[in-house]
C-alpha cells in the first residue's frame, strides 16, 4: 500500500495511538481549544475520522487568562480490558486521567495524579498502572515513573526517575512499551522545532537502569536536505494485527520561507528492529511512503460541510477557551452568531484542512444585525494577534467588504470597499490557500467579484514566539457598538 504523510493534515499536534476492537484510535493535543483531546479512528492506519472529542470543559482551567499555547498538552491513550484511558497535562493545573467504554461517546470527570511534569503516559501491566512522565523534580530533566489507581489517581508507588535521557536537551514525551525481554523508554528530545527527534533506551527492568540506543536518534528530520518535512518527534509505537510496527509522530511541512502555518501535523513511520532497536525506516519521515503490510486505498477527501440543518455541532468544530458557544444558535438552515453580554467577539473554529484548500462561506444580509463597527465573516486563525478577517462590516449605516490582518502590533488593512446592494439576499465569502499565501473572493448575485491576496507568512507559529497551534478557520462576528448578529447559510470546506 501506498499512503501519504500526513496522515491526519493540518493542526493535529503530539498524536498517541492504541489498537482496540478492531479500530486504532488516534488522540493530539487541543491546548486552549474545546471541546477538548479530538479523537481519531481508522481502520487502516492511514484514513482517520474525527469520531469525538474526550473532554468539554475542565472546571480547574481559568479560560479567562488561557494562553492559546496553554489548556491540554499531549495526550496519550491505551486500552486495557474494555477501557480506553487517556492521561494528559493541563498547563498550570496538572496531570489528569480520564476513561470511558467507548471512545466515541462521553468520557469520565478528570482525576488528577498529585505529581509534576507534562507530556504523561500510562502503562499497564501485572495489574499495575505505572504512570510515566517527564519532570524536573531534582533539578535536572528525567522520566519519572510511579503506579498510581486510573480511577481515582491516587499514587499507590512513589515515583522514582528512571531515566536523564541521551543529552539531546528537551527530554520530553515519555512511553513506555514491553517488547521481548526489553522494556523500551522512547521519547522526544531537541525541543518541537527544528532540532526535534525521537530516541530510545531499553532495559530488562521497567525501573532501569535504561541503555541508550547507539543508533539514537531513532528519527528525526534535522538534516532532511529536502525540506520537506521538519521538527519531527513525540512519537507512539504501535503493532499492526499482522505484527509490524509503525510509529505516529509530530511533523511540519514547511511552506514560503520553510515557514509552516499549519503547525504541527500527525505523520506515520514504518519502524524496523535493528540489532533488537525499534528504529524509523532511513530514521527519517517521508512523504510518500510504501508499506506492503498495510492494506486498502488512501483517501484524498477532506471535505466538510455544514448547513446547519440541527442544533447539534458537528465534532469537527471548537471554540477556543471553551468561549463563544452560547453566542451562536443552530436554527434550520441558518447559524446565528450573536454578541450580547458584553462579549466583543464570538467564532466557531474548525482545522485548516491542508496547504491547498478551498472554503466557502454564505452570509444571509436580511438575516444579520449588525451594530456599527460589528463585522461578520470568516477568520484565518492562529492566535489572537496572529490572523486574517474576511466579511461585511457596518461603516455609519453602510455595509462594507473588509480584509483586515493582524501579526503582532502591526494591522493591515488590505480591503475596504462599499458593499454592493445584495439584489439575493447572500454574500458568498470563499478563501483559497496554497502553501505561499491565501486568495480572498466575495459574490453577490448580479456583480462582479472582488478579490485580493495576503501571504501566509505572518500565521506561522515560526513567527509568533513559542506557537504549539496552527491555523484554523472560524466564522462569527467581532466588535462593533451593542448587540449585534451574522446570519451564516453554510460552510463548505475542501
Amino acid at each position: 500500500m501506498r499512503f501519504n504523510n500526513p496522515i491526519i493534515t493540518g493542526f493535529a499536534a503530539d498524536p498517541s495511538i492504541c489498537f482496540a476492537k478492531g479500530y486504532y484510535y488516534l488522540v493530539n493535543s487541543s491546548f486552549a481549544y474545546f471541546p477538548a483531546i479530538p479523537v481519531f479512528r481508522s481502520k487502516d492506519l492511514v484514513n482517520w475520522e474525527q469520531v469525538g472529542n474526550a473532554l468539554d470543559s475542565i472546571d480547574e482551567i481559568d479560560t479567562d487568562n488561557l494562553d492559546i499555547n496553554g489548556g491540554v498538552w499531549a495526550p496519550t491513550i491505551r486500552y486495557l480490558d474494555g477501557v480506553f484511558f487517556i492521561c494528559a497535562a493541563v498547563e498550570k493545573v496538572g496531570n489528569l486521567i480520564i476513561h470511558t467504554f467507548n471512545p466515541e461517546g462521553a468520557w469520565s470527570k478528570p482525576v488528577w495524579v498529585d505529581f509534576g511534569g507534562i507530556d504523561p503516559s500510562l502503562f499497564f501491566e501485572d495489574g499495575k498502572a505505572y504512570f510515566c512522565t517527564n519532570d524536573w523534580s531534582d533539578g535536572r530533566p528525567g522520566v519519572w515513573l510511579g503506579v498510581v489507581d486510573p480511577y481515582s489517581g491516587q499514587i499507590l508507588q512513589d515515583f522514582k526517575c528512571v531515566y536523564r535521557g541521551n543529552d539531546g536537551g528537551w527530554l520530553e514525551a515519555p512511553h513506555i512499551y514491553h517488547i521481548g525481554e526489553y522494556y523500551y523508554l522512547m521519547a522526544a528530545e531537541g525541543g518541537t522545532y527544528s532540532g526535534h527527534m525521537e530516541i530510545v533506551a531499553r532495559s530488562k527492568d521497567i525501573l532501569g537502569p535504561y541503555e541508550n540506543c547507539p543508533m539514537n536518534p531513532i528519527l528525526t528530520n534535522r538534516n532532511d536536505t529536502g525540506k520537506a518535512i521538519s521538527c519531527t518527534g513525540h512519537g507512539d509505537l504501535i503493532k499492526t494485527e499482522t505484527g509490524h510496527y509503525y510509529m505516529v509522530h509530530l511533523g511540519c511541512r514547511p511552506g514560503k520561507l520553510s515557514v509552516s502555518h499549519l503547525g504541527r501535523e500527525t505523520f506515520l513511520s514504518p519502524v524496523e528492529f535493528s540489532d533488537g532497536w525499534p528504529v524509523v525506516k532511513g530514521k527519517m519521515a517521508h512523504i510518500e511512503n510504501e508499506c506492503d503490510d498495510l492494506v486498502g486505498l488512501q483517501k484524498t477527501d477532506k471535505s466538510f460541510v455544514d448547513s446547519f440543518t440541527n442544533d447539534k455541532w458537528p465534532v469537527e468544530w471548537r471554540f477556543l477557551r471553551g468561549k463563544g458557544e452560547n453566542n451562536f444558535k443552530r436554527q434550520p438552515g441558518c447559524l446565528l452568531a450573536e454578541l450580547k453580554d458584553g462579549t466583543s467577539e464570538a467564532f466557531a473554529y474548525v482545522r485548516q484542512p491542508d496547504l491547498n484548500f478551498e472554503c466557502q462561506v454564505e452570509i444571509i444580509v436580511s438575516g444579520s444585525r449588525l451594530g456599527e463597527g460589528a463585522a461578520a465573516g470568516i477568520r484565518v486563525f492562529l492566535a489572537d494577534d496572529f490572523n486574517i478577517f474576511w466579511g461585511i462590516k457596518r461603516e455609519k449605516d453602510q455595509y462594507k467588504l473588509v480584509l483586515d490582518q493582524k501579526a503582532d502590533e502591526i494591522k493591515a488593512t488590505y480591503l475596504n470597499v462599499d458593499l454592493p446592494q445584495v439584489n439575493g439576499d447572500v454574500v458568498c465569502l470563499k478563501i483559497k490557500g496554497n502553501k505561499d499565501s491565501y486568495a480572498f473572493e466575495a459574490s453577490c448575485e448580479g456583480h462582479d467579484s472582488i478579490s485580493a491576496a495576503v501571504s501566509n507568512r505572518f500565521l506561522s507559529p515560526s513567527v509568533m514566539d513559542r506557537s504549539f497551534v496552527g491555523t484554523m478557520l472560524g466564522i462569527g462576528i467581532i466588535g462593533g457598538e451593542g448587540e449585534s448578529s451574522g446570519a451564516f447559510k453554510y460552510i463548505r470546506i475542501n
